[in-house]
């Protein structure tokens, strides 16, 4: 190409840039949340918008990114959010709606934090350090902390337990996990069915059918244990959700306000810190608000029941792998240790100690009538635990990995006219 072709491109590029900045296309990013290393944690497509836009659209726009969500944020007038217990509504104010590349959800962790950290990160700041959305869900917030770390405060979900004859039996549920039944113990069910193993190593290691994941009852299923005290975290997860085209989500915020009111009932902490322990793999902190019980001991290793050891009979204490859960596990399996290693290499949050007890209750370990009772007290327990706010305060970080223009303008929805007026 000669001079002549080259100067023409150039000033085609800069005209195409200039109509683009003046047609003030829809900004799209790609975000990772829940961690600080890049191409780790969950990706989310987050896409900002002047004004409303037609879901047919946002759907075309998420089945595009082929992400496991994609937000959609526009701003609002302040009015239409009320403040808590009647305050005055603090910080500026959006809806936010969430897309799989096939439906649209009434709540996502991940991706909220991916738009909180768009927002926040825009060239020229925001005016306060709270966002307040307007979701289907209700109202959510998230605000802005020192170095870069996000506080969403969440809806708390904690799981409640399966009447007999109801929702799939433990051997229907053991077949989905391709897990022997005797590994598992199938806590209960918020939108999400929660499956609780011996430990982390089965977490990792499991490889669930996905067919018959997608036929149970539910938006997904959760497969946890608790991490051992060796570890920065508290318990370990895997979610998988094929029944609205996630087959595996990587980090799942939404799914944490089923674990954070389980794991602080067993765990008897306020304050805990979680891995979820997919391919690419994240954590986060979370903070419930139920009472305290100021007669247990505070602090406590990660992985301990309350600093205290293990409940009489827990499956969920760090404790050696048993022969039923060692036949779980493929014979190339890594042990416990490499499956942490490797999240704790990705420099995520740093271990906090000042974690509050919670009222412990026992934890169930068979599938015998105490176990039923037991099982009972666990989720009463966890009911209790979010508090009379029945929220879940969700922490972690994000990083910005691609920013750019999507160059279709949004059709605006359709007003509807009735033929009455």
């Amino acid at each position: 190409m000669g001079l002549l072709g080259r100067v023409a491109g150039s000033a085609s590029r800069r005209i195409f840039s200039s109509a683009v900045a003046e047609a003030k296309y829809p900004t799209l990013l790609h975000v990772d949340a829940f961690t600080k290393a890049a191409f780790s944690g969950n990706p989310a497509a987050v896409c900002l918008l002047d004004d409303k836009a037609e879901e047919k659209w946002m759907l075309n726009v998420a089945r595009n990114q082929n992400l496991s969500e994609t937000a959609f944020v526009r701003p609002t007038c302040s009015a239409q959010l009320e403040g808590d217990a009647g305050a005055p509504a603090k910080g500026e104010t959006f809806e936010l709606r969430w897309f799989t590349p096939s439906v649209e959800v009434d709540l996502c962790g991940h991706a909220t934090l991916a738009a909180a950290h768009a927002l926040f990160s825009r060239p020229h700041g925001r005016e306060s350090d709270v966002l307040r959305f307007a979701t289907r869900s209700g109202e959510l917030q998230a605000v802005q902390r020192a170095e870069g770390l996000i506080e969403l405060d969440f809806p708390a979900s904690p799981p409640t337990p399966l009447r007999q004859s109801v929702g799939p039996s433990p051997e229907e549920v053991a077949a989905a996990l391709r897990l022997p039944v005797e590994v598992i113990e199938v806590v209960g069910a918020s939108d999400d069915l929660l499956v609780v193993v011996p430990d982390a190593a089965i977490v990792r290691a499991v490889t669930p059918d996905l067919g018959l994941i997608s036929r149970l009852p539910y938006r997904g299923v959760i497969v946890t244990a608790a991490a051992g005290s060796q570890h920065p975290y508290h318990f370990s997860s895997r979610f998988f959700a094929p029944a609205v085209g996630i087959a595996e989500d990587s980090v799942t915020g939404s799914a944490h306000c089923t674990l954070a009111p389980y794991w602080g009932a067993v765990l008897g902490k306020r304050i805990m810190r979680a891995v979820q322990l997919s391919e690419r793999s994240g954590d986060m902190e979370l903070e419930l608000d139920g009472p305290l019980d100021t007669d247990d001991t505070a602090g406590g290793q990660p992985g301990d029941a309350a600093g205290g050891g293990a409940a009489a009979g827990s499956t969920c204490a760090a404790e050696p792998v048993s022969p039923a859960a060692k036949s779980a596990l493929p014979s190339e399996a890594p042990a416990q240790d490499s499956s942490m290693s490797r999240v704790q290499k990705l420099g995520h949050l740093e271990p906090r100690l000042d974690e509050e007890p919670l009222k412990r209750p026992p934890r169930p370990h068979s599938r015998s009538g105490a176990s039923q009772n037991s099982l009972a007290a666990v989720t009463a327990a966890a009911v209790a635990a979010v508090g009379s706010r029945g929220r879940v305060r969700i922490r972690g970080h994000a990083v910005t990995t691609m920013e750019g223009r999507l160059l279709v303008f949004p059709p605006r929805p359709q007003p509807v006219v009735s033929r009455f007026c």
